[in-house]
């Protein structure tokens, strides 16, 4: 294997940075907030993952606590959608 290739297979492990994340959680507000063009690639890329390796994980939800620095619970003032009327400018 060459530098590059390893480089290439360490691209989202690098971007996580020194964190023990094991999931990214993205505002559904934020999503819809950005352009239909950015949207649709977006969907593409999920659908292609879910593809390869949606047969690896079936739990129907999660609940999600957003948290300070302090790992304190605080308030997330984008946990509610809006029913998809919500835009971010």
């Amino acid at each position: 294997m060459n530098k590059n290739q390893e480089i290439d297979e360490e691209i989202i492990h690098s971007w996580f940075g020194l964190s023990y994340a094991s999931y990214m959680v993205l505002p559904r507000t934020m999503l819809q907030s950005m352009s239909n063009r950015w949207q649709k690639k977006f969907i593409k890329l999920v659908e292609e993952m879910d593809e390869k390796f949606g047969h690896y994980n079936k739990v129907y939800s999660y609940t999600i606590l957003a948290k300070d620095e302090h790992h304190k619970i605080m308030h997330d003032n984008l946990r509610n959608y809006e029913r998809g009327r919500r835009r971010l400018k």
